[in-house]
């Protein structure tokens, strides 16, 4: 009889911290729709060498945290710090005149459906905190990295005075066979600091890169008994700041790649890098903002900090589509003035560059040219959920080299031209 008092006692000591565990679930999300109009131009002949869009499209998306705790008698509700962080997107699609959000497509980037956008474990191991699975990856300024998905391992340890070290790996590609464990292998670990400076933060990452190209195997590095491709390697530094001196806002970025694993290019094989500096100076009510930025063989994140002054609609009319990307050099300043208007606020953006896409060749004039991109925005908060949106842009590039005058040839006919409007919904 005791032996089973004591069985029943052993067992109600084991199943009460269960019992006493419980799920704080929060759900949040929102949900836009949005109207596009984009005419980009392609070529010489603007009469029949253009791409019009015109759409509607829509996207709901839903967050779930759910935060575990227990109940300490005396002391309420003490959370553990352990936590399940998830966010899909359930309707992403555009609907017009062929299309409309209920099919289903083949690709993400225009697909209807669930999409899963981060799905990962935040768990507390010593003094720091380690997430585990599918996250969103964002870092500094937004010029290399923000809000991409990665599959990742990240432990995040906090230090006196507000600083922090992060490290993690990411599983970039593996498509091996199971059996012989042949394929492709792309593997990166890093390396973050991160320090509060000039009333903001600034940070220091390393990233190092290991791919393992072609079909080896991955025991002898050969394939059928010859020699496989070798492996590649490469590293990342990025360093960023982002601050006030006074009342001006300061922003910087700078990103350098080398290795094979980064390098680009059918000439010379330059690894990718880029930098750019802002300053936001308030006059009044309004506020000034100018940025300079250079790439080389750096295409920029669709997130920039300088290009999400321009719409990100559809990636066609924007500029944050012309720093960098398909090209080999770019320059640029740009400009954004915000001022109220009734209920809202209107920005004017300007953007203005070079661009040069002749690898090596610095003399080939060909393909080099300007970059001119004005956008005008309005922007209104309905409430303290909803906000509207509308903005006409346009984005025009001087381009083919005039063998008579030796001048770049104005070529009007390469302007593009977008318009739109959204209105977004948090929950």
């Amino acid at each position: 009889m005791n032996k089973k008092l004591l069985a029943i006692a052993v067992a109600a000591a084991m199943v009460a911290p269960m019992v006493a565990q419980a799920v704080d679930t929060t759900i949040s999300g929102s949900a836009r729709v949005r109207a596009i109009d984009i005419h980009k131009a392609d070529d010489t002949d603007k009469d029949t060498n253009f791409e019009q869009k015109k759409y509607y499209d829509q996207r709901v998306r839903i967050k779930i945290d759910a935060k575990l705790t227990k109940k300490d008698a005396g002391k309420g509700i003490d959370p553990t710090g352990t936590a399940v962080h998830t966010r899909f997107t359930i309707s992403d699609g555009k609907f017009d005149a062929t299309r409309n959000t209920r099919k289903q497509h083949p690709t993400e980037a225009d697909a209807s459906g669930v999409l899963t956008d981060y799905a990962y474990l935040s768990v507390p191991i010593g003094p720091g905190t380690l997430n585990a699975g599918l996250q969103l990856a964002s870092w500094g300024n937004a010029m290399m990295t923000w809000a991409v998905k990665k599959d990742r391992i990240k432990y995040t340890l906090p230090l006196a005075g507000g600083m922090k070290v992060v490290l993690f790996t990411d599983k970039v590609l593996e498509a091996s066979d199971t059996d012989k464990e042949e394929g492709m292998d792309y593997d990166t670990m890093a390396a973050a600091f991160i320090a509060p400076v000039m009333g903001g933060k600034a940070g220091l990452l390393y990233v190092n890169q290991n791919k393992r190209d072609g079909d080896s195997d991955h025991k002898t590095g050969k394939v059928n008994g010859t020699e496989a491709k070798k492996g590649v390697s490469g590293s990342t530094i990025d360093v960023f700041l982002n601050g006030k001196i006074g009342n001006i806002g300061l922003m910087a970025e700078f990103v350098s790649k080398s290795g094979e694993v980064n390098e680009t290019g059918n000439g010379e094989q330059k690894a990718p890098k880029a930098f750019f500096v802002a300053a936001t100076l308030p006059i009044g009510a309004m506020s000034l903002t100018v940025a300079g930025i250079s790439t080389d063989r750096f295409a920029v994140d669709d997130d920039f900090v300088t290009g999400s002054m321009f719409s990100q609609f559809d990636g066609d009319a924007n500029i944050h589509g012309t720093w960098g990307t398909g090209m080999d050099k770019t320059t640029g300043l740009v400009a954004s003035l915000t001022l109220p208007a009734g209920p809202g606020k209107v920005s004017v953006n300007l953007g203005l560059g070079n661009y040069d896409m002749n690898d090596a060749d610095a003399d080939d004039k060909e393909n080099q040219g300007s970059i001119q991109a004005l956008e005008v925005q309005y922007n209104m908060n309905v409430n303290s959920a909803t906000t509207v949106k509308a903005f006409y842009g346009l984005t025009k590039f001087t381009s083919e080299y005039d063998e008579d005058n030796q001048t770049l040839k104005d070529l009007k006919d390469s302007t593009h031209k977008a318009m739109g409007a959204k209105i977004q919904v948090k929950f």
